[in-house]
C-alpha cells in the first residue's frame, strides 16, 4: 500500500511521547472491485507500543472494525469466481523495557519490565467473503507469537 509507509518496521521503537503513554495505531481498508463483480480488500494496519496483555482484544476491535469498514462497501449484486491470489504478511517485535516507580509501602524503587508490541499486518487482494475467517486466523496466531515470545 503505497500510502502505509510504517508496514515492514515491527522492530521500529515508539515515538518518545508515546513510550509512556498509549499504544500508536493506523490502519487503512480499501475495497476493489475487480471484473465479473467479485470485491477484495486491501488492508493495512501498523501498532506500536500495545501493551502484550491487550493485543488480542485490540486487534478484535480492529478487525470488527475492518470488517464492518469492508461491509459497508459491498454492494448485494452476485459475484461471479475469478482467480484473486490474496497475500497476507505480517510481523510482530516484542519490546521489553525496565521501568521504575515507587512503591506506596515504603516509598522505595520498583523496577518493572513493561512489554509492548510493534505489529504490522498487511493484506492484499483478499476476497471479502473470506475476510472474516482470515481475520480470525491472524489474531489467533498474533496471539500466539506474542504468547511464545513471553515464555521462552
Amino acid at each position: 500500500m503505497a500510502d502505509f509507509p510504517s508496514f515492514g518496521n515491527a522492530n521500529r521503537g515508539a515515538p518518545p511521547t508515546q513510550r509512556d503513554n498509549a499504544p500508536n495505531i493506523q490502519f487503512a481498508v480499501n475495497v476493489n472491485n475487480h471484473a465479473n463483480s467479485l470485491k477484495t480488500a486491501v488492508i493495512g494496519i501498523s501498532i506500536t507500543n500495545l501493551k502484550t496483555e491487550l493485543v488480542v482484544t485490540t486487534l478484535e476491535r480492529i478487525f470488527a472494525y475492518t470488517l464492518e469498514s469492508a461491509n459497508n462497501d459491498l454492494n448485494l449484486s452476485p459475484t461471479l469466481e475469478e482467480i484473486v491470489v490474496p497475500t497476507i504478511h505480517f510481523e510482530v517485535d516484542i519490546n521489553k523495557t525496565l521501568t521504575q516507580g515507587l512503591d506506596s509501602s515504603n516509598h522505595l524503587p520498583v523496577h518493572t519490565t513493561l512489554k509492548t508490541a510493534n505489529i504490522d499486518i498487511l493484506i492484499e487482494n483478499l476476497a471479502i467473503s473470506l475476510l472474516a475467517s482470515a481475520l480470525q486466523r491472524i489474531k489467533t496466531y498474533m496471539a500466539a507469537a506474542v504468547a511464545a515470545d513471553l515464555n521462552p
